[in-house]
């Protein structure tokens, strides 16, 4: 399996997400809980009026996140509306785009997509298919083979019975 980067914000007393909840800076798909405006938010150590986004969960993080202007507006867009507190389940992308910087120059920051992504009519979020044809497999069987735990791969991967089979053969082979 692909060695998982930390992202230089990973870790610490941090409050809300930020570029960290990118696994290794990929794209995920979330959904969004519910969004509402608080006036009295610790955000960075200080209190501020805010918008706040909350996401059902998911694999990939806890905490919810401070929506800047660009954020708000695509929400707004991929939603029909600019009323952000109606705003509930709604499935986006979260990814990366580089942009101005505090202080001056540029850097990474958290973005919603404005490509919706795609869902199962249960409002599920489709997992990427894992299987034995995949660019990943080899890395994958390897780091189950050194004790890595199927459950984690099967959180993150849509994997078809027979593989999944064949990573638990795998997996016992591997223990004897």
């Amino acid at each position: 399996m692909e060695k998982e980067l930390k992202h230089y914000r990973y870790g610490g007393d941090i409050t809300h997400i930020g570029m960290e909840a990118l696994p290794s800076g990929k794209d995920i798909v979330v959904e969004i809980e519910k969004i509402a405006w608080v006036e009295r938010e610790k955000v960075n150590g200080e209190y501020k009026s805010v918008w706040v986004c909350y996401f059902k969960k998911n694999p990939y993080f806890t905490l919810p996140m401070i929506l800047n202007s660009t954020n708000k507006k695509r929400i707004a867009r991929l939603a029909g509306t600019p009323y952000l507190e109606t705003v509930k389940n709604l499935p986006v992308t979260l990814t990366k785009e580089m942009d101005k910087a505090f202080g001056g120059g540029k850097d990474w920051a958290l973005r919603m997509s404005l490509v919706p992504p795609k869902i199962k009519p249960t409002g599920e979020i489709i997992k990427p298919v894992l299987n034995n044809k995949s660019s990943n497999w080899n890395d994958i069987i390897k780091w189950v083979e050194d004790g890595g735990e199927i459950k984690k791969v099967s959180d993150k991967y849509d994997i078809p019975a027979e593989d999944l089979a064949l990573l638990e053969t795998k997996k016992k082979e591997a223990k004897k």
